[in-house]
């Protein structure tokens, strides 16, 4: 467990190192400055995008852009939770590591009312997560099945994907 927690951070760290080393923009608007509410209905649209068509090289090229203004926005501030716990062996892990940092920053953008309620997000994000794995399993076979997220997929099948999500905040919640 605890070689995954490091083996996640370091994953996060090196992804932020290598976006901030990019040139890309998403935007005329410098990173770090506060945008527009056009400007953050934009933002919002390009991560709807991502999670629409997951697989593409612009979407791919996107989720870093993305990542980057979102380590740096001061009008979106989301709280990431582990919810597929993926192992960072899986081939797609790092597609839905990203999406599940900016998916809920679309949630937040589109809903700002709800930017304080956690369960709600993440509820959201991972219904948006196993969307894109279906569509995984769809478009790339069976190959790509994973045993953790099929196991989140019977949760939701049973309907107690909400009481696994709300046992996951609390734990991140006492982990502080």
């Amino acid at each position: 467990m605890k070689r995954k927690f490091i083996s996640l951070v370091i994953v996060f760290i090196s992804l932020i190192f290598i976006i901030k080393c990019s040139n890309n923009k998403t935007s005329k608007y410098e990173y770090g400055q506060s945008l527009p509410n056009e400007e953050l209905k934009n933002i919002a649209t390009a991560i709807k995008e991502t999670e629409n068509d997951p697989f593409s090289k612009e979407s791919n090229n996107n989720r870093k852009v993305i990542t980057n203004w979102l380590i740096e926005s001061p009008d979106v501030t989301v709280k990431i939770h582990n919810v597929l716990k993926l192992d960072d062996e899986y081939e797609y892990y790092s597609l839905f590591l990203i999406q599940s940092m900016i998916t809920p920053a679309r949630i937040v953008i589109e809903n700002p009312k709800i930017k304080n309620d956690d369960l709600l997000i993440q509820m959201k994000t991972t219904r948006i997560l196993l969307d894109i794995y279906k569509k995984l399993i769809n478009e790339k076979g069976e190959l790509y099945k994973n045993e953790q997220i099929e196991k989140i997929l019977i949760l939701e099948e049973d309907n107690t994907l909400v009481n696994y999500i709300k046992e996951i905040i609390t734990a991140n919640q006492n982990n502080k």
